[in-house]
């Protein structure tokens, strides 16, 4: 071990002190209470990136800092494949996630923050059949990567909400929270509303539950 000597200056006198020099962890504590711990030297984007063109894939999220290291993800043509940073190098954290199809359907991959408190997330976007995109989280459960699952909502049957799943038409992380846009196809689906839903984590059930419905306003931006 490398030790600097310093001089210190008491009482008029000088005392020689031998530091040795370490490496500083930073304790993040989000509003929520959950605690997140990473070392300050965060790995690039940039190698992340180079990783996963070397093995095929592409549509890369990350760096996400993931208590005490850091995690990425991408996707292949058979599944989307999460990484974690140990040594100085990335490598495979777990099975690769095939629960979204393969991963050729994926669109893009994205940070999700938080959005299930404690929980490192990927928000994942995929290709939709009568909707532009559908939209689903997967997340770190202690270790083990899976896509987050989402409650019906019995109130709104109209609604895509009412069909239990792991993604939501129009699906993504905003401002902290998962959200999605359903059509009542009321009298038709070209003709329809669309109502925005928004979801929250439950701890007891570990599911998204609906936090609220709201009808859009007609001058939403096209997803």
């Amino acid at each position: 071990m490398k030790l600097r000597r310093f001089r210190i200056s008491v009482g008029g006198g000088l005392v020689a002190v031998a530091a040795a020099a370490v490496t500083v962890a930073v304790v993040v504590v989000p509003a929520n209470g959950s605690q997140s711990v990473h070392t300050a030297a965060a790995p690039s984007a940039a190698s992340l990136t180079r990783y996963a063109a070397a093995h095929d894939g592409k549509h890369v999220a990350g760096p996400i800092a993931d208590r005490s290291a850091y995690v990425g993800a991408y996707a292949t043509k058979q599944a989307i494949v999460v990484v974690r940073y140990a040594g100085g190098a990335w490598h495979p954290d777990g099975a690769p996630v095939t629960k979204y199809g393969p991963g050729r359907f994926v669109t893009r991959l994205s940070d999700g923050g938080e959005v299930i408190p404690g929980h490192a997330s990927v928000a994942v976007r995929t290709i939709g059949g009568d909707v532009s995109y559908f939209g689903g989280v997967m997340y770190d459960a202690n270790g083990t990567w899976l896509p987050a699952h989402f409650a019906k909502c019995p109130n709104h049957k109209a609604l895509s909400c009412a069909y239990p799943g792991t993604s939501q038409p129009y699906g993504h992380v905003a401002a902290g929270r998962f959200i999605s846009v359903s059509n009542n196809c009321t009298p038709n689906c070209a003709a329809g509303t669309n109502y925005v839903i928004t979801w929250r984590w439950t701890s007891a059930r570990h599911q998204f539950v609906v936090a609220g419905v709201t009808k859009d306003r007609p001058t939403r931006a096209s997803h």
